[in-house]
Parts: C-alpha cells; structure tokens; sequence
C-alpha cells in the first residue's frame, strides 16, 4: 500500500528542497517565501 496524507506531503516537500539545493547560488527568488531558509523552516515546521 502506498503511503499518504501528511507524511507523503513531507517527504515530497522535502525532495523538492533538495532539488532546488542543487541550483545553489543561482536560485534567488524575488519572493522570500520560497527562499530556501524559508522553505527549510517550513519544513521543519512540518516535521514537528
């Protein structure tokens, strides 16, 4: 059986960090809500 609801959601948000991790210094996002530190808070929020 599949996993889902919240934990699925975390563990894809978290892959989704990852992902943009690999830009590096090039992912600067005009909107600081997705800027990393913000997404990685976001995540450890979720975690919680």
């Amino acid at each position: 059986m599949a996993e889902t609801g919240h934990a699925k959601n975390i563990a894809n948000f978290g892959t989704l960090i990852s992902f943009v991790e690999g830009y590096g210094a090039a992912y600067v996002p005009s909107n600081t809500s997705i800027a990393m530190a913000a997404l990685q808070a976001k995540l450890a929020a979720a975690e919680i």
